[in-house]
């Protein structure tokens, strides 16, 4: 594989409104060539990921298209635009032409994945049940077995099974004992007639 550069770039041209107060987003690459690395979205720019040098995101691989998709923050959603690319713009894996992601969301652009985070984001804090006094729940618990189980399917190794005892009341274990007999009489009988 060859060597690969990626570039972030500001472009004054293309701003958007949106309040200066915002946090900046980001979107973190998984997988690939790029994984670990942070590219910043701030707020009141539209960024344009492609492989062109003139790009904000430009990432030089050859499975985006000059001009992929373009990015921009939107309230509290980070909006995602296909610009037409031939390899297409996902969000968590359905394709998009325009919409809207949220914190925790994937981006795909074709084989370069973007985990969105947004660091202002706080995860809802569990709910705790309040029980009254002497009302506690009831919970159906089923008794443990006391026998061990047998394996009803053929297990992997011996190690994992318990080998049942076998008795010797096999039909091969019968045969052996009446050919022995026979045996017995034969023997007997040469020595009685003999």
């Amino acid at each position: 594989m060859g060597s690969a550069e990626s570039t972030v770039q500001a472009s004054d041209s293309s701003q958007i409104a949106a309040p200066a107060s915002e946090p900046a987003w980001q979107l973190v690459a998984e997988g690939s060539w790029l994984a670990g690395q942070i590219f910043t979205i701030e707020p009141n720019k539209r960024y344009t990921i492609g492989r062109a040098s003139d790009c904000d995101i430009a990432i030089n691989g050859s499975h985006l298209s000059r001009r992929h998709a373009e990015i921009s923050l939107v309230g509290s959603a980070l909006r995602i635009h296909d610009l037409h690319s031939a390899n297409g713009t996902y969000l968590n894996e359905k394709p998009v032409e325009d919409d809207l992601a949220h914190h925790g969301d994937q981006m795909r652009l074709d084989v370069y994945r973007f985990r969105i985070v947004n660091p202002a984001y706080e995860p809802p804090k569990p709910r705790t049940p309040t029980i009254t006094a002497g009302a506690l729940p009831q919970v159906d618990r089923k008794p443990l077995p006391s026998a061990h189980k047998r394996w009803k399917t053929k297990p992997t190794s011996p190690g994992n099974r318990i080998e049942p005892t076998t008795e010797n009341n096999s039909p091969a274990a019968l045969w052996l004992v009446l050919g022995a007999c026979l045996a017995a009489a034969v023997v007997v009988g040469a020595l009685l007639f003999a």
